[in-house]
C-alpha cells in the first residue's frame, strides 16, 4: 500500500481505500474506469469524475479548456 489516507479526510479515505474483488484490503479505487484485455493489459476509457490529480494539483479539463479557448487561433480542444 501505498498510502494510509487522505489528511484529515475520511470520507475520501474510505472512498479510496477499500476491500478489493479478492477480499483483501489495501485496494486504491482511483476514479478510473477501464477493463483488462485477455493479454492482461489494462485499457483506461473513462474517469468518474472530471478531475486529474498530477503532481499533487488537482486539474479540471474544462478549466484548461477554457485557457486555450482564450487563444484566437484555437477553434476546438479536449483536454483527456
Amino acid at each position: 500500500q501505498v498510502m494510509k489516507g487522505y489528511w484529515n479526510m475520511p470520507t475520501e479515505t474510505a472512498n479510496a481505500l477499500r476491500v478489493g474483488p479478492d477480499g483483501q484490503p489495501g485496494w486504491f479505487y482511483s476514479g478510473d474506469i477501464g477493463y483488462m484485455d485477455r493479454d492482461g493489459y489494462f485499457h483506461i476509457t473513462d474517469r468518474k469524475k472530471d478531475m486529474i490529480i498530477a503532481g499533487g494539483y488537482n486539474i479540471y479539463p474544462a478549466d484548461v479548456e477554457a485557457v486555450l479557448f482564450e487563444h484566437p487561433k484555437v477553434r476546438e480542444a479536449a483536454v483527456i
